[in-house]
């Protein structure tokens, strides 16, 4: 029930957004801070990484931040 919650919300933005082409428009660029993601989504599969490779007590995500920058990601 969550996962159908926020994909309406998502839908819901979508729709007002005035930006024609959202993925390719300089306004992407900038920090981005992700406090929840879903499956298939890079934020999943970077957890699944850490999580692998360190105890619990050693690491911990919560959220993600990424950077965009003439068109790449960090």
């Amino acid at each position: 029930m969550q996962r159908i919650d926020v994909n309406e919300r998502i839908t819901g933005l979508e729709r007002l957004n005035p930006t024609t082409r959202p993925t390719t428009s300089p306004f992407l660029e900038g920090l981005w801070n992700f406090e929840w993601f879903g499956s298939g989504s890079p934020g999943l599969f970077a957890a699944r990484v850490v999580f692998e490779r360190f105890p619990s007590t050693l690491a911990r995500m919560s959220k993600m931040n990424l950077l965009l920058k003439d068109g790449y990601a960090k």
